[in-house]
């Protein structure tokens, strides 16, 4: 078994500030100052309704994944969500023309205690249930400059090696967007306590959005009040004239999803006098740490340790080592 390694963990520690050259990374861009008009889409989530009606809120029920689909194709979608990804979808292309094939975004989105972590996984059509797909590309939006940061790794299914190095920490920033490609091995790192954070962020939750774009979908769920994968996203027609209705109480989360006013744009194709666009492709940007040290920390027996000790045989950088089953690999915190 292999747990991430006491120096990759130690490095969440490192000053935000910090950047990295990351223009040779064929996996993944960020985006700084790409988007505009967010104040609706900030307002659905950022407000308990919609949590509550996830289950979010309430840490006696288990939670369940949930996530939503729309077709990328249907532009009577008036959904802030719809609206959202289509925006990114154009900011995205440029840097992965695989995109072009996108017919679909699903997306999900957590609202998580400001030093909580979340586990090693990759992306998958329906959790994984019938067969291992991955989207095309995945794209991450960060609502503030809360939380530890987000490991990406070079990882893959299919891999037939662990890969030891070639790991970044991206931490949040507002608004601020990753995408990276979507068969990759990826988790968040949790921070300390005591970790230096902006003055309002003490109370506060690491709340993001995740958007993954599909050339297809195994199958998209109707709407229901239990929290699922891959569920269509419901139409406000879906609510009854009757707002004293129980269907209509416990979701009246989705009205804060639509509007006629909302105006999220992309900043490529604003006027020069607009702060422009910023892509860690082009910019060296604050926040996004090189892994340079191995990724991986195997956990020995004592037996193992003692004869590791006895022998003082030391592995070399270069040395491979076979992958372990998914279920064996751990953040070991």
């Amino acid at each position: 078994k292999f747990r991430l390694s006491n120096e990759v963990l130690r490095s969440i520690d490192l000053p935000r500030q910090i950047s990295s050259k990351t223009s040779e990374s064929s996996i993944f861009v960020v985006y700084d100052n790409a988007l505009c008009g967010l104040a609706q889409l900030r307002q659905a989530f950022l407000t308990p309704d919609f949590w509550r009606a996830h289950n979010y809120v309430s840490s006696r029920q288990p939670r369940q994944f949930f996530s939503y689909c729309h077709s990328l194709n249907e532009y009577n979608d008036h959904a802030v969500t719809a609206t959202t990804a289509r925006v990114i979808l154009q900011i995205l292309k440029p840097d992965f023309p695989q995109l072009a094939q996108a017919q679909y975004v699903e997306w999900w989105s957590h609202r998580r205690p400001r030093c909580s972590g979340h586990q090693l996984h990759f992306d998958s059509d329906d959790e994984g249930q019938y067969q291992l797909r991955h989207p095309i590309v995945t794209a991450i939006l960060f609502f503030d400059d809360i939380g530890g940061p987000t490991l990406l790794t070079t990882q893959k299914p299919n891999d037939h090696v662990l890969h030891r190095h070639g790991a970044h920490l991206i931490f949040p920033r507002r608004h601020r967007i990753l995408a990276f490609l979507g068969d990759r091995l990826h988790s968040v790192l949790p921070i300390s306590p005591t970790a230096t954070q902006p003055n309002s962020a003490f109370r506060q939750r690491r709340t993001t959005l995740m958007l993954a774009y599909w050339s297809r979908l195994t199958r998209i769920r109707p709407f229901t009040d239990a929290p699922a994968s891959a569920v269509a996203f419901p139409p406000l027609s879906i609510l009854s004239s009757s707002a004293t209705s129980t269907f209509n109480i416990r979701n009246a989360w989705i009205r804060k999803f639509y509007c006629s006013d909302h105006n999220i744009s992309n900043k490529r194709s604003q006027p020069r006098s607009t702060p422009h666009l910023l892509s860690s492709r082009r910019s060296r940007l604050p926040g996004i740490i090189a892994c340079r040290t191995p990724l991986w920390t195997p956990l020995l027996t004592e037996e193992e340790l003692e004869n590791k000790t006895t022998k003082r045989k030391k592995e070399d950088d270069h040395d491979l080592i076979p992958l372990p089953p998914y279920e064996a690999c751990f953040q070991g915190y």
